[in-house]
């Protein structure tokens, strides 16, 4: 009894010293992503589920017809109601092309999840200049990974004749 109460101990201690090793996995319940519309200063309905076209985005075509080069990410996590886990995380994963054509890797850590009366929290993030590569994007919590794909792309302009 004794040397199991000193594991437990150790385990504790462990995780109070290391909050990483005993981080709490949250629910991925869904993820969105978004364009705004620099014409009206509005958002476009979730568009990770749409088929394109995905061309010239940024200039007003494509599946909208209205210029677009800003991408929200809207996570949607679920956990206890009304609770705040201290060790909840989740990881956001942003792959995209650099203008020179060059691979891309952003990783944002999401912590401080603050679950409301129904079970649920949002975390966003916004991308800046996202309509014109392609971009992926992965939502992961422990082992369970989303993972979404738009070819945004974008062709040289017609020069004028």
């Amino acid at each position: 009894m004794r040397s199991f109460g000193v594991g437990v101990f150790a385990g504790i201690a462990a995780c109070a010293v290391v909050a990483p090793a005993c981080a709490a996995t949250v629910k991925i319940v869904d993820v969105k992503l978004r364009l705004y519309f620099e014409d009206t200063g509005e958002w476009s309905p979730d568009v990770s589920r749409m088929k394109g076209p995905w061309t010239n985005v940024a200039r007003g075509r494509g599946v909208f017809r209205r210029p677009a080069t800003t991408v929200l990410i809207d996570a949607t996590f679920g956990g206890p109601k009304d609770g705040a886990p201290k060790y909840a995380t989740a990881e956001v994963e942003i792959s995209r092309m650099t203008p020179m054509g060059q691979p891309a890797l952003t990783r944002e850590a999401l912590q401080a999840f603050r679950f409301g009366p129904d079970g649920l929290v949002h975390k966003a993030i916004l991308l800046q200049s996202a309509t014109c590569q392609p971009l992926t994007v992965r939502v992961s919590s422990g082992r369970v990974a989303k993972t979404l794909t738009i070819p945004f792309r974008c062709t040289p302009p017609k020069p004028n004749r």
